[in-house]
């Protein structure tokens, strides 16, 4: 192994408009058995097995490689400024071999032993020529990478004429990454070394999945929370006479409620809820609704259940009011027409009091047992 002096140079990875590459191992040393030793292009599975790790292949994580390239040792001393020492041997100087990659994601980070991986993926093939700078592979079909040690395996699949050459490497310490064998005069014949080849990844950008807009990010909802703890959404009316103060869900009974029915608001992408966690609302006309200030968070209101609520919101000065009105109970055979009346109040869907219906008005009872129940309707 010949030694160059320090590249100083990172991996990177440059963006195309719908590729990127990733540069890897452009250090510092040249060798002559990885990607392939050239000196045996000329037999039969010929191979030469490259572990990149996983970190130095993070940016690529999740993306589809489209193509692998190798450099020779010319294109390092040119990197480096350096004039090259080798000649000749500094570019591929075997001919007619066709050469298969393949991959394959691994546990290991290296060779323990000097045996091959098998099972490797074929991806590519590619026929260098004599006086070449670069092995270059465009495969086939893309090779989807989520993320882990990657082995990338080059092999002749059909022997041509061989010759020696330099390829530009980086040096590692600690560790065996790199594989290579053939089929020597006495048998096959493997070592592993402690480089890899400088290479070029080429890939498509892995696209982040985009979720469909949710719906409940624009406008006014109420979210009941049922025993099971399961989020029911409903959306709040506007008012039908066009005041942009009010905003009306009309009486709801929502099942299976527990024995609380817990509930927040989602205004235009904002959660609001109680000044306190599980606080019970003033219940009953519109002027209580200062009573109920809404505050931006996550506490909750909540409403005893068995019965039927109708539930308003007044935005007022800057600030956002509840109105709950309670009404007759549920699962119960007992009409309104049975119970005490204790009074009626009518109101606009400004929160103001009238005298009598007109218009859309919510008419709110009130029974001598206590509950309430509101009703909107047009006179």
């Amino acid at each position: 192994m010949k030694k160059f002096f320090t590249l100083i140079t990172a991996a990177a990875m440059a963006l195309a408009s719908q590729a990127a590459t990733l540069d890897v191992c452009m250090g510092e040393s040249l060798a002559g058995t990885l990607p392939i030793y050239g000196l045996w292009a000329d037999t039969e599975n010929t191979l030469g097995q490259m572990i990149y790790p996983a970190d130095m292949l993070a940016d690529m994580a999740g993306s589809d490689i489209t193509g692998v390239q190798f450099y020779t040792s010319i294109n390092g001393y040119e990197a480096l400024g350096i004039e090259p020492q080798n000649g000749e041997y500094d570019y591929i100087r075997f001919s007619g071999a066709t050469i298969q990659l393949s991959l394959m994601v691994v546990d290991q980070l290296g060779f323990t032993e000097e045996v091959a991986v098998v099972g490797a993926t074929p991806v590519a093939t590619t026929v260098p020529e004599y006086g070449d700078r670069y092995m270059t592979f465009v495969l086939d079909e893309p090779f989807h990478y989520e993320g882990g040690n990657l082995l990338v395996e080059a092999k002749v699949i059909e022997p041509g004429e061989y010759g020696s050459c330099y390829y530009w490497v980086q040096a590692v310490e600690d560790y065996n990454p790199g594989y290579y064998e053939y089929e020597g005069y006495s048998g096959t014949v493997g070592y592993a070394v402690s480089y890899l080849p400088a290479a070029t990844f080429t890939y498509e950008v892995g696209q982040t999945p985009v979720d469909p807009e949710d719906p409940h990010m624009t406008g006014k909802w109420i979210v009941i929370i049922d025993k099971r703890g399961e989020e029911h959404w409903y959306n709040l009316n506007a008012d039908p006479d066009g005041d942009p103060n009010w905003m009306v869900m009309l009486t709801l009974h929502h099942n299976p409620w527990g024995e609380n029915a817990e509930f927040y608001f989602m205004v235009d992408g904002v959660r609001y809820g109680a000044e306190t966690d599980m606080q019970l609302p003033a219940m009953g006309d519109a002027e209580q609704t200062i009573l109920n200030p809404v505050f931006q968070g996550d506490n909750l209101f909540y409403v005893v259940a068995g019965y039927t609520y109708t539930f308003g919101l007044q935005f007022k000065d800057g600030q956002i009011y509840l109105l709950v009105a309670q009404g007759t109970m549920t699962g119960v055979d007992e009409l309104n027409s049975d119970k005490a009346v204790a009074g009626v109040r009518y109101f606009n869907m400004a929160g103001q009091e009238m005298q009598q219906a007109s218009g859309m008005t919510i008419v709110v009872t009130t029974y001598t047992d206590g509950t309430t129940s509101a009703v909107k309707v047009i006179k």
